[in-house]
């Protein structure tokens, strides 16, 4: 795994060598953001699991409180009541499941991994946009590389848990934090509290 590890430091330094000539840099982002949408599709369609544990907890409790509006089962109860942490996202997880139910859209456990893509998706992009912001383009261009093969990443697109929101979460407040850098609009620091509250929430 070093040697691997290394072996992947090295190409991605060579390759941010062609970050100086934008159009090569616009190929090579392109290229990234393609292995990065196919790596998340492969790892939606191989590792695909039954819920367990916490994630059971979450999804089935979304499910219900979307059906009946409470939690019936006594269990959902107990446990949101001690892990207050995850109370967000299940009633907006809930929210999403009714309004699918409206559209006679019942396939909730696809919905909602395919909410995790888009999320996951949509972290990268505004973490490579917050990067180019603050760093040189090689150096931007590195990070996006790193992402790419970033394996932790792509095993939690999967599992339909809090851990995609929250880097989802993140990766918002900084590149409302790189908005307010650029422009020095002290309003951006509003969104960037609100999304680090509500990813630590």
């Amino acid at each position: 795994w070093i040697l691997i590890s290394g072996l992947i430091v090295f190409a991605g330094w060579k390759l941010s060598d062609k970050a100086g000539n934008i159009n090569t840099r616009r190929r090579m982002e392109i290229v990234l953001f393609g292995i990065i949408v196919l790596l998340t599709l492969m790892a939606v369609w191989q590792l695909r699991m039954n819920s367990g544990a916490d994630w059971w907890s979450v999804y089935n409790g979304a499910v219900e409180w979307a059906t009946y509006h409470e939690f019936k089962t006594t269990w959902f109860l107990v446990y949101f009541n001690q892990y207050q942490n995850n109370i967000p996202w299940v009633l907006l997880t809930a929210l999403l499941y009714r309004g699918l139910a409206v559209l006679h859209i019942t396939r909730f456990y696809e919905a909602s991994i395919i909410l995790n893509v888009f999320l996951f998706l949509g972290s990268i992009l505004l973490l490579y946009r917050t990067a180019k912001t603050f760093m040189k383009p090689r150096i931007a261009l590195l990070f996006l590389f790193f992402c790419t093969f970033y394996i932790p990443f792509y095993l939690n697109v999967p599992v339909f848990y809090t851990d995609i929101p929250a880097l989802f979460c993140l990766a918002v407040a900084l590149f409302f934090l790189s908005r307010e850098h650029q422009t020095g609009d002290w309003r951006w620091l509003i969104g960037t509290g609100a999304f680090l509250g509500f990813g630590f929430k």
